[in-house]
């Protein structure tokens, strides 16, 4: 892949900066989260100690016009201030208009041509031309349950372009972007500290104007589905709570289903909720089989240095984001 030189000392031809793993740092990172109309930020110290929780060191929020450019210079130098942690490397999450997230069959290649053979197969999915895309890809790991059946990967797909305008404003804002990440990831991070030993965890996250499933193991994900829905509206028109509930709820069994279906070997132990009503997390253990909890950050996170995360609505705010400075962070028990 032919990269001009500012991305490929910035972001290193995305296989490295869209890192699907959970890429390690000794002492936590800064997230940048790009919103329609805001920025938001949150930096995440590891853990010192065995049995300690990730320490959110500070979180931060800044407006923005929709009608500038996403990222700039200046916004990501306001948000460093905010965070105030200079030695953290940054993470930075993609709006989801700016990839593309599709499950395809993982090509039977050599190792040595699998980022080649997945970059075309990948091709007909998108809505611009592969020669304008970066590719990277993730693989679900079945093979070992599942040895006859072909094993999956996550491909996902984004504009060069974009990415290199992201690089550039990282540059010269003089931040040191080693990731680039999307937000099913970021919700498996979360999900890896929220695991029990051995679980197969069930997680359903209510946003502004999505809600997204994940289902993982081992820290690893498995299958997750984004659901469309109007969230925000529910309290502008209570009359179109119980329809959204409804669907909802129809497609959080649906990937029940799905999972049941498709990865027998997989025994769902509960399902998470983060930042749903109390009543739709009653109408969704009256549902489904298994166990439902609703989420607290307070028990995946030490917010002793920012206590207004522990109010519900502010928390889920910068879900996303915390989950993206969660890199390489595994529970510490």
């Amino acid at each position: 892949m032919n990269w001009p030189t500012l991305a490929r000392e910035t972001i290193t031809a995305f296989r490295k900066r869209l890192q699907l793993s959970r890429l390690r740092t000794p002492q936590g990172w800064c997230a940048i989260s790009v919103g329609e109309h805001h920025l938001l930020g949150a930096a995440v110290a590891a853990p010192k100690r065995k049995g300690d929780l990730p320490q959110v060191l500070g979180v931060a929020s800044l407006e923005r016009d929709s009608q500038e450019p996403a990222l700039q210079a200046a916004a990501l130098t306001a948000m460093a201030t905010q965070l105030a942690t200079p030695n953290h490397p940054y993470a930075l999450l993609l709006p989801r208009d700016d990839y593309r997230v599709s499950v395809l069959p993982e090509p039977a290649v050599p190792a040595a041509e699998l980022a080649q053979s997945v970059r075309w197969q990948l091709a007909p999915v998108l809505d611009f031309a592969i020669e304008e895309a970066v590719v990277e890809h993730m693989s679900i790991p079945t093979a070992s349950w599942q040895p006859d059946k072909q094993q999956d990967l996550y491909a996902i797909g984004a504009k060069s372009a974009t990415m290199e305008q992201y690089a550039a404003s990282f540059r010269e804002a003089r931040l040191r972007l080693r990731a680039i990440d999307i937000r099913e990831t970021a919700q498996r991070n979360i999900a890896a500290l929220a695991e029990q030993p051995d679980e197969v965890l069930g997680m359903v996250s209510f946003g502004v104007r999505h809600v997204q499933i994940t289902f993982t193991w081992h820290g690893e994900l498995y299958m997750d589905r984004l659901i469309a829905e109007p969230i925000a509206s529910m309290d502008d028109y209570p009359d179109r709570r119980a329809a959204i509930y409804a669907r909802i709820l129809l497609q959080v069994q649906r990937s029940v289903d799905a999972l049941h279906d498709n990865l027998p070997f997989m025994q769902l132990g509960r399902i998470l909720v983060a930042g749903a009503p109390p009543d739709f997390c009653e109408q969704l253990a009256a549902s489904v089989s298994e166990p439902v909890d609703m989420l607290s950050l307070e028990s995946l996170f030490d917010l002793s240095l920012v206590p207004k995360l522990r109010d519900p609505a502010f928390g889920m705010r910068y879900f996303a984001v915390l989950g993206a400075a969660l890199r390489g962070m595994e529970k510490s028990s």
